[in-house]
């Protein structure tokens, strides 16, 4: 499937030592839902020569019950950043900006302040 924006398309072929381990993560044991949802996703959608039930994003998103947009985005991160980028996201504080409380102006008005400007 190509990403409808870039174009681009991703191709998902894990290994057997990847399979286990994802199958491993769904099968028990305490993990975040949305890692073992990913781990699932990533199950469906592998392409490989060990895939044992590959499905179009479209069929695994009804599947799973999530948007066919979520899926690009995880195959990307995948290919980008293999499989532990793919299950663990990054928390969203991290693209968080901090604001100061009178922004670029109030930057500037302290720092006339402080060479005796003001």
């Amino acid at each position: 499937m190509k990403d409808e924006r870039t174009g681009k398309k991703y191709r998902i072929e894990l290994s057997e030592d990847e399979i286990t381990r994802l199958e491993a993560l769904c099968a028990g044991g305490t993990h975040p839902a949305r890692t073992v949802l990913y781990a699932r996703a990533l199950l469906l959608l592998d392409r490989g020569e060990h895939a044992k039930c590959p499905m179009s994003a479209l069929k695994a998103s009804a599947a799973l019950g999530v948007s066919t947009r979520t899926l690009s985005h995880l195959k990307e991160r995948y290919i980008k950043t293999g499989l532990e980028g793919a299950l663990c996201r990054k928390s969203p504080q991290a693209h968080r900006k901090t604001k100061t409380k009178f922004g670029s102006a109030g930057e500037e008005i302290r720092s006339l302040r402080s060479r005796g400007a003001i």
